[in-house]
């Protein structure tokens, strides 16, 4: 049971009136998704240049192995030839 003092008769007057509001409620909401839409789109390009960078890193291992065949023997002789 809460006091009957004018003080929190005050409180809980205005806490209810905040509660019961709804003007401005879309506020809270579109700064949330715009957090999320903002994070997964910077996700989605770290993404796109993490896959750009592997296959730039693929290409030139791939031209170094046709230039350098022998070389690329001697370093891992197991992986080019199986076994």
């Amino acid at each position: 049971m809460m006091p009957s003092w004018p003080v929190f008769k005050k409180g809980a007057r205005l806490a209810r009136a905040f509660w019961n509001d709804t003007s401005g409620v879309i506020l809270p909401y579109v700064t949330v998704m715009l957090v999320v839409i903002v994070g997964l789109s910077v996700l989605a390009l770290d993404g796109a240049r993490l896959m750009s960078l592997q296959t730039q890193l693929q290409n030139g291992a791939d031209a170094c192995a046709y230039r350098h065949p022998t070389l690329a023997y001697q370093l891992d002789p197991v992986r080019l030839t199986g076994r």
